[in-house]
């Protein structure tokens, strides 16, 4: 795990550096739609998405190489597979998002909570497969249980996509949003 901590620290100070070395804008790269209009790309938005995430990646790697206890170790992993889903998802469809006008904190919500459900689906999600081995229960044994907890959260990931408001009152309450 140790080797795999240094691995994530190297990958996430790679996340973090290689976008402050390109500028899409000022060097005349554009997106031709099909009715022939011109768009200017927005790297920055993908740089600033990556290097958010090139930070809590780092940590995880640096907590997994000091920790020494399995089950944190475990635990560890599990973040350092949702950060690097985040590193994926984030940049990519940023621009994207930011065009439809959709706000980023709930679309940067609905992506983690999403990437959450996923991890502890059966049958291959790794968290599921974590938490039985922690546990010491058969994973056919505990798919049952779970899944209504499952329908239960991907209902409620439902409610956060529809009725963005939930989201947003918050970070708008605070003055973030």
């Amino acid at each position: 795990m140790k080797v795999l901590g240094s691995i994530i620290i190297i990958l996430a100070l790679v996340i973090a550096i290689v976008p402050l070395l390109t500028d899409c804008e000022s060097q005349g790269k554009s997106i031709v739609l099909a009715s022939g209009k011109t768009i200017p790309m927005k790297c920055h938005w993908t740089g600033r998405a990556a290097l958010a995430m090139a930070f809590p990646l780092a940590a995880t790697g640096l907590l997994m190489v000091v920790s020494r206890r399995k089950e944190t170790q475990r635990t560890l992993s599990i973040v350092a597979a949702v950060s690097g889903i985040m590193v994926i998802l984030l940049p990519t469809f940023m621009p994207v998002v930011t065009r439809l006008g959709i706000d980023v904190i709930h679309y940067s919500t609905v992506v983690v909570a999403a990437t959450g459900i996923g991890l502890f689906l059966p049958p291959i999600g790794v968290g599921f497969f974590i938490a039985c081995g922690i546990a010491n229960v058969p994973s056919d044994r505990a798919t049952p249980a779970m899944m209504p907890y499952v329908y239960m959260m991907c209902v409620g990931l439902l409610v956060v996509i529809l009725v963005p408001w939930f989201t947003l009152i918050l970070p708008r309450l605070l003055g973030l949003g």
